[in-house]
Order: C-alpha cells, then sequence, then structure tokens
C-alpha cells in the first residue's frame, strides 16, 4: 500500500513538474506574441490587410468578454452567460443566475433514437458548456449558458484555454438563436430535433469563427468534432454532418504566411527601432 501512494505521489509530482514547463512555454509564447503585436499589425495594415482579430496578437481572452457582452445585448431571452466551477455547473439554484427560485427548467424530449445517448458525459473531450431553457411563473421562456470555469485541455496558459472557451460558447449561443426562432427546439411543446440542433449549433460556431477570424478556435472545435466520427453515439451522426458542410480552415485569415516576406526599409523606417528590436525578439 506505502509503495503505491510513492509512486501515485511520484506520477504526480512529474505531471505537476510537466505542467509547470508547458505554462512558462507557452508563457513565453504569449509575451513574444503581446510584444511583436502592435509592430506585426503596423506592417500588415501598410500592405493592405484589414482584419478584425489575429491569433494571439490579439487577446482570445478579451475576446470572449466582448462577446459575453454583445449576446446578452443581443438575445432577447439569455438571461446570464456564467463561468462557473463543477458545483455551480450543475446547480439548479436559478435566483443564483438570475432568474427566480420558482422558475422551472424545461427538459426536451428528443424526437429520434438520441434520448439515450444525448447528456451522456463526453470522455473524451473537456469542451465542457450547457445551455438552461427556464420557464418563469407566466410561462415566459428564458436561457442561460453555463461554461466550465477550469476548461481541462490540452494548454496550461489562460490565453489557449480561452481559444477553446470561444467555440463552446458560439455553439451555446447557436442553440440559443435555434431555441428563440424555434427552428428545431420547441420550448412549449418540450421537444426538438437534436441531431438537427447540433449540426445547427456546430456550423453556426464555425461560421462564426470564420467571420470573427478566430481561426484557432476554429480549428479546435473542427478537430474536436473529428473525433467523434467513430464513436458509438450520437455524436458520430452530429459529426459526418457538421464535418460535410463545414466551412473550410483557409477562409479565415492566417497572418504568419503574409508576414514571412522580410520587413522592407520603409516599413522598419515606420516601425522604429523599438519594433526593430521587438521583431528580433530583443
Amino acid at each position: 500500500m506505502k509503495m503505491r501512494k510513492r509512486r501515485t505521489k511520484k506520477r504526480k509530482n512529474i505531471l505537476d513538474k510537466n505542467r509547470s514547463h508547458q505554462l512558462k512555454t507557452e508563457q513565453a509564447q504569449i509575451l513574444s506574441y503581446r510584444k511583436k503585436a502592435p509592430y506585426i499589425k503596423k506592417i500588415l495594415h501598410s500592405r493592405g490587410l484589414q482584419f478584425t482579430f489575429l491569433d494571439f496578437l490579439d487577446s482570445y481572452e478579451a475576446e470572449f468578454s466582448k462577446l459575453i457582452d454583445e449576446y446578452l445585448a443581443s438575445r432577447p431571452t439569455l438571461i446570464g452567460i456564467y463561468e462557473t466551477d463543477d458545483e455551480g455547473f450543475k446547480s439548479t439554484d436559478w435566483a443564483r443566475f438570475g432568474g427566480a427560485a420558482d422558475w422551472q427548467q424545461v427538459f426536451y424530449n428528443c424526437d429520434d433514437d438520441t434520448q439515450e445517448t444525448y447528456g451522456r458525459e463526453a470522455k473524451r473531450t473537456n469542451a465542457q458548456g450547457c445551455l438552461v431553457t427556464l420557464r418563469d411563473s407566466n410561462g415566459g421562456i428564458h436561457t442561460m449558458v453555463r461554461i466550465c470555469r477550469d476548461m481541462k485541455c490540452a494548454f496550461q496558459h489562460k490565453e489557449f484555454k480561452y481559444a477553446l472557451k470561444i467555440p463552446v460558447l458560439l455553439h451555446e449561443i447557436g442553440h440559443v438563436i435555434d431555441i428563440e426562432e424555434r427552428i428545431n427546439f420547441d420550448p412549449e411543446k418540450e421537444t426538438c430535433r437534436i441531431l438537427d440542433a447540433e449540426v445547427f449549433a456546430n456550423h453556426y460556431t464555425l461560421e462564426q469563427c470564420v467571420q470573427r477570424g478566430y481561426r484557432q478556435s476554429f480549428k479546435l472545435w473542427l478537430d474536436l468534432w473529428r473525433e467523434y466520427v467513430d464513436v458509438k453515439d450520437y455524436r458520430s451522426k452530429v459529426s459526418r454532418r457538421t464535418l460535410e458542410k463545414a466551412p473550410l480552415e483557409t477562409d479565415i485569415i492566417d497572418w504568419t504566411p503574409l508576414f514571412l516576406q522580410e520587413p522592407t526599409e520603409d516599413e522598419l523606417e515606420m516601425i522604429g527601432e523599438s519594433g526593430i528590436r521587438a521583431l528580433r525578439g530583443d
């Protein structure tokens, strides 16, 4: 027993050490991006490139916050978007999330063979997000999004984690739109076409990533659904239908190849000595 505990502790120490090393590596990458960002953007602008967001030159964490403000202002049923811990993720205390204690959660009946597997905890992904539909005492419909705050994934730095949280958020917003427009969800009848709803939310996510320039988020979400092609539940069908009509990665601006061209003398003069040092990594 003692030997087993020692082995467990040793494995934990090794994992902790590896995570710490990975975090330092990712922190150095982000810091390098941030130092170079204003000068790279200035040069790309001078070359005629128009963009709203560039991978890691801009902040995915800041963009996540902007999306929350945007959707809370634009979606009429949406009462809140919350990053929460495991306990909050499962809580039914609706007053805690901007509702009222007497509000009732709407549970949907699927109209196909997915009932048994829909909602099953996905063991192959830690992209944890959920949408809750609520009915108030007057019969009004409200929606709420919860996203796991400590999203476990292959990354350690929060900036990389937010690159994954953004498509998780967009997917749930796709469901909000679906419910409000009664496309695949009918909250009055408490029914849904869940396969169609999941495909709709996935395509909304990918299309928004393309429109907004979230290249890393696009890749992470598409790769996640590629993993589900051969699983033995409803996600396989969703995956195949999602991938059939998914936008292309090439639809999103990738600034890195555009910057492989060495800055001209005029561009170097434009960014000045501080910019030259930043691009050199000094």
